[in-house]
């Protein structure tokens, strides 16, 4: 379940547990304001954060949180305090506002370490 903070979406912390509770999914948050919501985002058992959203301060709560991080390309230099194990590669295709076109090279320099398998549940 994923909420889009950015654009003017609200954290439902409940929601996202009820969610939890009935088929197991985690939440994702799009936010350039975490740090805001660190104390409401401490009562998921899953989460993961939306690297179109990430900054420093933000990367900060993900890291003290635990929650996972999507990352691109673009955002590999961001990531040197993050647990390689809570990296899962992040795109933003279509790439309608991204400064620059999505390449097939750029998946070698993704900054992935996470097996994204396990984190969604899917079997090998």
């Amino acid at each position: 379940m994923r909420f889009n903070l950015r654009r003017g979406g609200v954290l439902d912390i409940e929601l996202a547990l009820r969610v939890h509770e009935l088929v197991g999914w985690h939440t994702e948050v799009y936010a350039t304001d975490l740090p805001e919501h660190e104390a409401a985002l401490r009562e998921l058992p899953r989460l993961c954060v939306d690297h179109l959203g990430m900054n420093a301060d933000g990367l900060a709560v993900a890291a003290r949180l635990g929650a996972m991080v999507k990352a691109t390309p673009r955002h590999a230099a961001d990531l040197a305090g993050l647990d390689p194990g809570k990296v899962l590669f992040g795109t933003d295709l279509p790439s309608t506002r991204s400064p620059r076109r999505f390449e097939p090279a750029d998946l070698e320099t993704a900054p992935v370490a996470a097996d994204a398998r396990a984190w969604y549940r899917v079997p090998a």
